[in-house]
């Protein structure tokens, strides 16, 4: 098989020389632009991402009078044509979600962080975007400018506290800005994973949480806590609706920011010096953007960013965000009231079905397929790898590293009392 998604192989017909010149005469401002020549391939790797399909575009063109050509790549995120990925994807609203993102509210948080001294990048430069006839984002190829995914391992410390820091002046100028005029900029994202209403019949997550304790039952040496995530499973989708939910029910109780959403590793591109040590990364992919409770990206990068080791010092990587979020408010002149660090701990277990969501659904997706390289997903058919998690005899139950992790993390979890 292939190193590329099935679906990533061949470019909609709609992808063609007249849908680039529209692309390029928009973002270049210019209706003299004549393309000449396009080059397609898939724009990511088996493994990179799992929803919408992504195409590098090499576009060669003519621009007014000058007599050469020139090139730009461009990458262009669509939907599949057909196909169950197609019929889920179509009818939701993360296409709506993450133009909206790139176009208005991170534009917005990126220059109240520069007339503060912080010219900051957040994410690539949206080029033009329609949802009518298909939906279509183009974003700048920011390979071009040495970005990089990173790919068979996990952050450094430095490399963590450095992902952090970014994450929380996202999170602290949304923080601040929901409580401006302009607040709907941040508050109106209420489309994250577990924001729907029908999250409680989603097969997927129920038959995910019902096969995780299954999986327990089934090993000796973590068996002991089966009873507790069975006491906790009814429970578990209600609890995350209502985190997803806090805005929309009115909770003033805690902090509230816009969350990425999908906060892991696919959805970071870095850029290394020439010692491979890292100088900045972006942030991509803001489908599941949620104005909500922090411990959302929290907890995610939690489990689906940081080795074993790194989840054993967390408060590290805790403590360096809460520093980072209330060292921003400052810089950007906020008077209201800062973030506290027991806020944070009181949250992440006031929250703490939502540990057990990812850990019965994303943690076995990472051991299993999300963190192996695009070499070692080669004879993988992508497009069934959700479905793995209903099936309780599948590989996504039976890994190896899946169960050696559980004996190292859940201890800790019983001690630290996520699992009452």
């Amino acid at each position: 098989m292939s190193l590329y998604n099935a679906d990533e192989l061949v470019a909609p017909l709609w992808m063609n020389t007249g849908f680039f010149e529209k692309v390029l005469r928009s973002c270049e401002n210019d209706s003299s632009i004549e393309v000449i020549n396009v080059s397609i391939s898939p724009a990511s790797m088996k493994g990179d991402h799992y929803a919408s399909i992504m195409f590098r575009s090499k576009v060669e063109y003519l621009m007014g009078s000058k007599e050469f050509s020139l090139t730009k790549s461009v990458i262009v995120k669509t939907l599949p044509e057909e196909g169950n990925k197609h019929d889920m994807l179509s009818q939701s609203q993360l296409f709506e979600t993450e133009i909206n993102m790139y176009n208005v509210t991170l534009p917005k948080i990126a220059h109240i962080l520069k007339i503060h001294g912080d010219p900051i990048t957040l994410a690539p430069r949206i080029l033009y975007c329609s949802l009518k006839p298909h939906k279509i984002i183009v974003l700048e190829d920011i390979s071009e400018q040495g970005f990089e995914m990173m790919r068979n391992r996990f952050p450094t410390e430095n490399e963590m506290k450095k992902i952090y820091r970014k994450l929380a002046k996202l999170h602290a100028v949304s923080y601040m800005m929901a409580q401006c005029e302009e607040y709907k900029n941040v508050t109106q994202y209420q489309c994250g994973i577990c924001s729907s209403d029908s999250i409680l019949e989603y097969e997927m997550f129920k038959s995910a949480i019902h096969n995780f304790i299954k999986l327990l039952t089934s090993q000796p040496e973590v068996d002991i806590y089966a009873p507790k995530f069975q006491a906790m499973e009814s429970e578990v989708l209600r609890k995350c609706h209502e985190l997803f939910c806090a805005h929309r029910n009115g909770i003033k109780t805690e902090a509230l920011v816009l969350n990425h959403g999908d906060f892991h590793l696919k959805n970071l591109m870095f850029k290394f010096d020439e010692n491979s040590q890292m100088q900045d990364f972006i942030m991509v992919d803001f489908q599941l953007s949620v104005y909500a409770p922090p411990i959302i990206d929290l907890t995610y990068s939690k489990y689906m960013m940081c080795s074993s080791l790194m989840r054993n010092n967390y408060n590290i990587y805790l403590r360096t965000y809460f520093e980072q979020f209330n060292q921003t408010l400052r810089a950007i002149n906020y008077h209201g009231d800062y973030l506290k660090y027991c806020e944070l701990k009181l949250s992440s277990l006031r929250h703490r079905h939502f540990s057990i969501f990812i850990i019965s659904f994303f943690l076995p997706l990472l051991y299993t397929f999300l963190s192996l390289s695009p070499e070692e997903l080669k004879d993988t058919d992508s497009s069934k790898i959700f479905s793995e998690v209903n099936d309780e005899t599948g590989n996504i139950y039976q890994n190896p590293k899946l169960v050696a992790e559980l004996r190292k993390l859940l201890p800790k979890l019983l001690y630290e009392g996520y699992l009452d």
